[in-house]
C-alpha cells in the first residue's frame, strides 16, 4: 500500500473540523540480549501486515542490506517494509531492552502509557486503519474539557461570556499563527527559487520576497495577545503542553500545521499496540550502537559489546536527542548541513504523573472520562490533566517544557546511565505535589459528594493512598526527551534531516554530493515528519516507509547495476 493511499482522496475534506484543518491539508502536498522481538500481550491481530516472523541472528555479523538503529515504530516500519519488498537479510540494533522506542504501556495495572498514546487527528493518521487491523480498540478523547482559573482565593470553571471571550481570542491568535505559517511557506519558496541557477528573475516576486522577509517572524511567542486574560492558557496550552517546548523556541508552522483536535486513545496502550506491530522483526536488544563508518563499499556499524556489523546500508532512526548528544559517532563526521539540521531541531520534554484511585471514590464529578482539562495555578503556570482515561479512576497530570524538564532533573543524580523504574521515587515529590495540589483545588466542591463516600473525602489523603507512576524521558539515556520541535525559521530542517547521504572527504571542505553517488547512510524517527506529523508515531511511521522505499530502490538499482550484462535480454521482449 502506498502512503498516498493511505490519504483520504479530498485531504480538505477529511481536515473539516480539526483546528486550522485547510492548513493541515495544504501541507498534505508539502515534503516534507539477541533475540526476536518478544510476543506482546495485545489481541490477535485481524491481518497479517508483514511477511512470517523473523529470528535475528545477533552473531551473524556480515552480510545485511541494511543495519537499522532503534527499534522504535520508524525503525520497525522500515524493517517490515524492507522485508516486504524483499530485503530478508535486514537487522534491527535496538539499544534497549524491549521494542518500541518512547512507545511504552505500564505493565502493572491498567492499560496506562508512559510514552504517546494518542492517535491524533483520526481520519487522516495512517495508525488508525493500523491499529484497526491488529485489533486494537480506539476510544475518542474529549479535548473540550474544562478550564479551571484559581486566583489564589478561588477557583472558577470558564463558562458563560468569558467562555465566548476565551474562544474568540483563541481563534484570533491562531489566525495571527496562521499568516505567520503561510508566510513562512512562501518564504521557502522564496529562498528555493533564488537557488535555483537557472532560475528566470522575476522582479514582481523579487519585491514580494523582500516584504515577506520584513514582515517574517516565525517564533510563536510573537504572537500572542499582550493584554488578554488568557495569554498564560494560550502560552502553556500551545506551547509546553502541545509541542513540549515555550513558545519561544517554537516554530509557528510546527505549531499551526500539527494535525490534531480529532484524537483517539488506545484502550490496549499505544505501547502495547506499536510491540504488537513489531514482535515479529529481527531485533538484536541491549545493543547500544556507538559508531557506524559509512564509505563507498558499505557501512559498518560499532556496537558497545564489541560487535561489528558489515552492511550495505544503515538507517538510523534513534532520537535527535540521541544524535544531539553525539552518543553515535560518525566517520566521517556527519557533513555541516546535517548537524544544523540536528542543531535546529531540539527535544521538547513532556512528564506525565499518574495517579490511580483504584477503588477508592471518584471525586472527580461530571468530567467526562478521556477529557483533556486545563488548570491554571495562581503563578499563571499551566498544566493538563487527563480525567479518567480509558474509563478508570485515574487522574493523569501533564507538565510540559522547561518544567517537566525540571522537575525530571530532580532525579538526575540517583538515575545514572540506567532510567528509573516509572513507580513513584523520592526526587519525584515536587512533580508529585504540585498535581496533588492542583486536584485538591480544582475538585474540592466534590469532596462531600464523592462517588461511594461514605464521609466527606480528603483529596489530598486519596492521592497519597494512590498508586503513582511518572516519566522521566529526558534521563532516558538513549532517548534524552519527549520528541522533537522546531526552533522558529528552522521548520524546513526536518525534511533536510530525512535526506539520505554519501560518503565524503571533509578534508574536501564540501558537502556530500546529491547526485550520482551510492547512498549508504540513512535518517528516519519521528524529527524527520511532516509538520503536520510533528513529534508523533504517524510521523514515524510515515519516516519509516519513507526510508525503506528510498532503500529498496537504491538496492534494487545497485544489483541491477552489478548484474551480469545477459541478465535483462530475456525481459526485452515483455515490453510494458
Amino acid at each position: 500500500m502506498s502512503l498516498n493511499n493511505e490519504l483520504p482522496e479530498n485531504p480538505m475534506q477529511a481536515a473539516t473540523g480539526t483546528r486550522l484543518g485547510i492548513w493541515a491539508a495544504l501541507l498534505l502536498v508539502v515534503p516534507a540480549g539477541c533475540v526476536s522481538a518478544t510476543a506482546s500481550t495485545a489481541p490477535t491481530s485481524r491481518a497479517l501486515l508483514s511477511r512470517p516472523p523473523a529470528v535475528a541472528d545477533c552473531e551473524k555479523t556480515t552480510g545485511y542490506d541494511a543495519i537499522i538503529v532503534g527499534a522504535g515504530f520508524s525503525g520497525l516500519t522500515a524493517s517490515k517494509e524492507l522485508r516486504r519488498g524483499g530485503r530478508d537479510n535486514v537487522l534491527i540494533l535496538e539499544a534497549t531492552d524491549r521494542i518500541g522506542g518512547r512507545a511504552s504501556t505500564l505493565k502493572k495495572g491498567p492499560p496506562i502509557d508512559l510514552g504517546g498514546a494518542w492517535i491524533h487527528g483520526v481520519t487522516i493518521n495512517p495508525l488508525t486503519p493500523l491499529a484497526d487491523a491488529l485489533g486494537f480498540e480506539r476510544v475518542t478523547s474529549v479535548l473540550d474539557g474544562p478550564i479551571y482559573l484559581d486566583n489564589g482565593k478561588e477557583v472558577t470553571v470558564l463558562s458563560g461570556a468569558q467562555a465566548q471571550q476565551y474562544s474568540q481570542e483563541e481563534e484570533a491568535f491562531y489566525q495571527r499563527l496562521l499568516v505567520s505559517s503561510l508566510i513562512q511557506l512562501g518564504l521557502k519558496e522564496c529562498r528555493d527559487t533564488a537557488a535555483m541557477r537557472q532560475a528566470p528573475r522575476d522582479p514582481d516576486r523579487e519585491e514580494i520576497c523582500q516584504h515577506m522577509e520584513k514582515v517574517a517572524n516565525d517564533q510563536v511567542s510573537h504572537y500572542l495577545p499582550q493584554d488578554s486574560d488568557f495569554r498564560h492558557l494560550f502560552e502553556g496550552n500551545i506551547g509546553p503542553l502541545e509541542s513540549a517546548v515555550e513558545t519561544s523556541q517554537n516554530s509557528t508552522v510546527d505549531a499551526v500545521a500539527f494535525e490534531a483536535g480529532d484524537d483517539d486513545l488506545i484502550k490496549q496502550g499505544m505501547g502495547n499496540l506499536i510491540e504488537a506491530f513489531g514482535k515479529e522483526e529481527p531485533v538484536c536488544l541491549n545493543s547500544p550502537v556507538t559508531k557506524i563508518t559509512y564509505t563507498d563499499d558499505g557501512v559498518v556499524v560499532d556496537v558497545k559489546n564489541g560487535k561489528r556489523y558489515q552492511a550495505r546500508k544503515a538507517l538510523v532512526t534513534v532520537s535527535i536527542g540521541v544524535l544531539q548528544a553525539k552518543k553515535i559517532q560518525f566517520e566521517p563526521p556527519l557533513p555541516p548541513s546535517k548537524l544544523a539540521a540536528i542543531e535546529g531541531l531540539p527535544m521538547g520534554n513532556m512528564q506525565k504523573v499518574i495517579i490511580d484511585f483504584k477503588d477508592q471514590p471518584d471525586f472527580m464529578g461530571d468530567t467526562l472520562p478521556n477529557s483533556w482539562v486545563l488548570y491554571q495555578a495562581p503563578d499563571n503556570s499551566v498544566m493538563a490533566f487527563v480525567i479518567r482515561p480509558l474509563g478508570k479512576n485515574i487522574a493523569i497530570g501533564f507538565y510540559g517544557g522547561e518544567r517537566a524538564k525540571q522537575y525530571e532533573q530532580q532525579c538526575a543524580s540517583i538515575s545514572g546511565d540506567k532510567p528509573l523504574p516509572p513507580e513513584r521515587q523520592p526526587c519525584d515529590e515536587a512533580a508529585v505535589q504540585h498535581a496533588k495540589a492542583a486536584l485538591v483545588r480544582m475538585y474540592h466542591s466534590n469532596a462531600s459528594t464523592a462517588a461511594g463516600a461514605s464521609a466527606p473525602l480528603d483529596i489530598g489523603q486519596a492521592v497519597d493512598k494512590a498508586d503513582i507512576y511518572l516519566t522521566r524521558w529526558s534521563l532516558e539515556p538513549w532517548v534524552l526527551g519527549a520528541y522533537s520541535a522546531a526552533m522558529p525559521g528552522a521548520w524546513p530542517l526536518r525534511e533536510k534531516l530525512g535526506e539520505s547521504i554519501c560518503s565524503y572527504q571533509p578534508s574536501s571542505q564540501q558537502e556530500p554530493a546529491e547526485e550520482g553517488c551510492t547512498k549508504r547512510l540513512y535518517f528516519g524517527g519521528e524529527a524527520t515528519g511532516r509538520p503536520m506529523y510533528n513529534g508523533s508515531f504517524a510521523g514515524a511511521h510515515e519516516a519509516g516507509l519513507r526510508t525503506a522505499r528510498e532503500m529498496l530502490h537504491a538496492l534494487e538499482e545497485e544489483d541491477r547495476a552489478t548484474a551480469p550484462a545477459n541478465v535483462g535480454s530475456a525481459e526485452a521482449g515483455r515490453g510494458k
